[in-house]
């Protein structure tokens, strides 16, 4: 049986900016103009979760001396609006 462990950051969407997001949207769509990544990036992400929107953070893999896998995050890279890292736990 196999263990992964997936590490994100989570940047906090609120029903403000959710709704200010689904304007933008609603107004590129009548002005047949293409809208702005992030818009696509919060509203149509498949990876959600109820704290808000998952995003990707660097990790590095490092295999100690005594042969044990580690992971590492520098929290002085995370993006812009990272509030929570969530460690994800997969067997």
């Amino acid at each position: 049986m196999g263990y992964d462990l997936y590490i994100n950051g989570i940047e906090p969407v609120t029903d403000e900016k959710r709704l200010a997001l689904q304007a933008v949207r609603i107004a590129c769509d009548n002005a047949d103009i293409d809208e702005p990544e992030e818009v696509s990036k919060v509203l149509d992400a498949e990876d959600r979760c109820d704290r808000g929107h998952v995003v990707k953070i660097d990790v590095e893999e490092h295999t100690e001396y005594n042969g044990e896998y580690c992971q590492y995050v520098d929290i002085t890279k995370l993006p812009p609006g990272v509030k929570w890292i969530r460690l994800w736990h997969s067997y």
